[in-house]
């Protein structure tokens, strides 16, 4: 005999056309970026995600990369990182691993001798020791392996390689391995007691109005030491690879009057103390909200099933089972209700958790509803909410172990306009301040959920952690499961979202979007998106919603920062282990990462010529492959931009445009007029193949134009650096020579053997 049992709650299912919020971090961090260095001279390796479509190398590492391609077959695609040239990302041609797919043990010699063998290229100056395995994953057909690097039996932080197989072949080889390792050893190491004091301090001194009794940390849970690449420079850039041995700090800091909680990683100098970097580890949503306050637009209440709910039954523990149903023995049997099951349960910050103790009969439907009071109906929507977001997660991947376990939802809490994710916990604010309480809106848990399904879902040694992707496929979760763009309408008690991941008119783009993580978070949100409406143009709605939503969780396990987005949903589409011919909806991708700016095309795939023709305008033609020009449906169009190079320091020229005509069915040709003599043209061309996906050239964040020189040039003067200091230059502490490798210099000349450079034979 059984009864049924459902709780009352809401769900945000409004349609309505709005414009979109900014959302703002705490008032605490607003400014600050998910990571902080403390020295402004300092940045991270890889932090601008720069990198180059290389096919040739000069010297040892060309032997090296021809090594590769040999053996891969040659027509491998192979990126170099500019931060440290190390070889970050490799896409095979169908490169055949026998077995990968199905065996463990047939995948991981692989990936073993393959790192051992490409070393000079992947992690140059390491050993093969130094990478340890930390996952082997089969999720979406994709086995993921993945490698993070030691030095020394150190923890290199951020240092990993990954390998990808799909249908028995090598998709991809993704590297974040840092180069030629070495760390300065005088100087008497600090204690985990210092480091615990250095990292409270820094957090209190910028948080806490230098109040130590605010900040918690544990010298028991002090990790390392281990190594911190950090790039060192000044004023012009940053280019010296510098690695700091540290002690790894967790620091939480107490809410107060002015300020919420927080918590960080604060790395500390485990030789001089000094601390160097710290992340925030708390996931936010918080927003800026309008003065003009309206009812709540949050839609119809609706009667959902209390799932996996905990119960006592008669005195015996029971619960309710996906239908919200459970056993009654008999008539009258007394039956005591709280909220706390399998996968969810439920804290009041502002008092005791509701409860519910009632006899029931075999057969009795009976729905609780607390709505009276926004303290009670909260309990009621966070459970209900909650519930839901896991089992849709569950759906896209039921093999998918993080919505498995019990995730404390605390309600409530004595502040406004907020909620936030840490770990597998989910924290909702009150209502006040022009906010509603947020346990209350379906949007604001949904995203909450996806933090922790990102955190906690990533694959060791694969993905990396990155606070701008976190917060946009958060929203892609939200928008997703409720069918509509705008995030966390009725937040405001009226029509406007917090956030809108389909504005009217405009895309979010990368990387004039950068910035806070919550800002540069709809960049990705809109890609996954459009990602979606195409796929259902395409599909239908169940099959466009159902591939989109496996390309969004595949991806984001694998990820490490957002331009890697674009290769990580090629390889969770792709259908046999060749990304090189292309995926099932390789043109869909190509058209939302495009709308983005997160899609370069790769080597072969497109060509830029220019050629001065005889009356000096210059002619410019732009050929596509065959798989590209196959995406288009509509009539091909390109524009060049161009100008005439300004004075330095000057004002920028006027510029001018040049539209394209078709030159052949995969190619467009445009001509920028000659130029008067002596004068420098810059320019820049926008095409569009007919699918839809607008591509800028050049791809380049610190140079967006090219350049052409009009006029015949004079040699003056020139030389190299084989002969030593020729013509008796002064060098002003420089020297001429060959390269010793010391302090992360170089080890090999360009070309020839000789580098200008300063302490060539010094590590420091």
């Amino acid at each position: 005999m059984s009864a049924a049992f459902a709780l009352s709650g809401l769900t945000a299912a409004v349609l309505l056309p709005s414009t979109a919020l900014a959302i703002q971090p705490p008032d605490q961090l607003r400014g600050r970026g998910d990571l902080v260095l403390r020295s402004p001279s300092t940045k991270l390796p890889r932090a601008d995600a720069a990198g180059d479509w290389l096919s040739a190398l000069p010297g040892a590492r060309g032997q090296a990369l021809g090594r590769l391609q040999t053996e891969l077959g040659g027509d491998a695609l192979t990126r170099f990182d500019r931060d440290t040239g190390v070889l970050d990302t490799l896409i095979p041609n169908g490169f055949t691993v026998a077995d990968a797919s199905r065996s463990p043990a047939a995948a991981e010699a692989f990936a073993r001798s393959f790192l051992a063998r490409h070393l000079d290229l992947l992690a140059p100056g390491a050993s093969a020791s130094d990478f340890v395995q930390v996952s082997d994953v089969v999720h979406g057909g994709v086995r993921s392996i993945g490698f993070v690097q030691t030095h020394q039996g150190k923890a290199v932080i951020g240092g990993q390689i990954s390998f990808a197989f799909k249908a028995d072949r090598l998709v991809a080889v993704r590297s974040l391995a840092l180069p030629t390792i070495t760390t300065k050893s005088a100087g008497a190491a600090i204690d985990a007691a210092q480091a615990v004091a250095a990292a409270r301090r820094w957090i209190a001194d910028d948080f806490a109005a230098a109040s130590l009794t605010s900040t918690r940390a544990e010298v028991s849970a002090v990790e390392g030491p281990m190594i911190l690449p950090l790039l060192s420079g000044t004023g012009g850039g940053f280019g010296k690879l510098d690695y700091r041995e540290v002690l790894a700090v967790d620091v939480r800091m107490d809410g107060g009057r002015d300020r919420l909680p927080g918590h960080w990683l604060v790395w500390v100098d485990a030789r001089s103390g000094e601390v160097l970097a710290r992340r925030s580890l708390i996931r936010w949503a918080e927003l800026k909200f309008d003065v003009w306050q309206r009812s709540p637009v949050l839609g119809n209440r609706v009667q959902l099933p209390a799932k996996h709910l905990g119960l006592s039954i008669g005195g015996q523990p029971g619960a309710t089972d996906a239908q919200g149903q459970f056993t009654v023995p008999g008539p009258g049997t007394n039956v005591d209700i709280g909220l706390e099951g399998a996968f969810a349960r439920i804290f009041n910050d502002a008092g005791t958790v509701s409860s519910l103790s009632m006899p029931f009969d075999p057969g009795t439907s009976f729905t609780w509803d607390l709505s009276a009071a926004d303290e009670t109906d909260a309990q009621l929507n966070a459970y209900v909410h909650t519930q839901l977001v896991k089992d849709y997660v569950r759906l896209i991947d039921p093999d998918f172990e993080v919505p498995l376990t019990q995730t404390t939802v605390t309600v409530n809490i004595a502040d406004i306009c907020n909620a936030f994710a840490d770990q597998d916990t989910l924290n909702f604010f009150s209502a006040g301040g022009g906010c509603e309480n947020s346990a209350l809106i379906s949007d604001v848990i949904f995203h909450e959920y996806g933090h922790v399904v990102h955190t906690l879902g990533l694959i060791p040694g694969v993905g990396v952690f990155d606070g701008a992707i976190s917060e946009g496929v958060s929203d892609y979760l939200s928008a997703t499961m409720v069918n509509d763009p705008r995030v966390g309408v009725g937040f405001f008690f009226d029509q406007e979202p917090i956030r809108d991941l389909d504005p009217q008119g405009f895309e979010w783009h990368w990387p004039e979007d950068k910035g806070e993580v919550h800002d540069e978070g709809r960049i990705i949100g809109g890609t996954l998106w459009d990602l979606r409406q195409l796929l259902i143009a395409k599909y239908g709605a169940v099959e466009g919603v159902r591939e989109s939503d496996h390309i969004w969780l595949s991806s984001i396990r694998r990820a490490t920062d957002m331009p890697s987005m674009y290769v990580e949903a090629l390889i969770a589409n792709d259908d046999n282990g060749n990304l090189q011919d292309g995926t099932p909806d390789f043109c869909e991708i190509n058209q939302a990462f495009a709308a983005h700016g997160l899609y370069t095309p790769p080597p072969g795939s497109s060509e830029l010529t220019a050629t001065k023709m005889q009356d000096g305008s210059l002619e410019l033609i732009l050929t596509v492959d065959d798989q590209v020009a196959a995406c288009g449906n509509g009539d091909p169009a390109g524009l060049i931009r161009w100008r005439l190079r300004g004075d330095f320091g000057g004002p920028e020229t006027p510029t001018a445009s040049v539209a394209m005509v078709v030159n052949g069915p995969d190619s467009l040709r445009g001509v920028i007029p000659a130029p008067p003599e002596y004068r420098v043209i810059q320019y820049q061309v926008d095409s569009d193949f007919g699918n839809g996906a607008v591509v800028t050239r050049p791809f380049n964040i610190a140079d967006p134009w090219y350049e052409h020189f009009a006029s015949p040039v004079d040699e003056i003067w020139c030389t190299d650096f084989e002969g030593g200091n020729a013509g008796n230059w002064s060098l002003a502490g420089w020297e001429v020579g060959s390269p010793q490798g010391g302090s992360g210099d170089p080890s090999q000349a360009w070309s020839g053997t000789g580098v200008a450079g300063i302490a060539l034979g010094s590590a420091g």
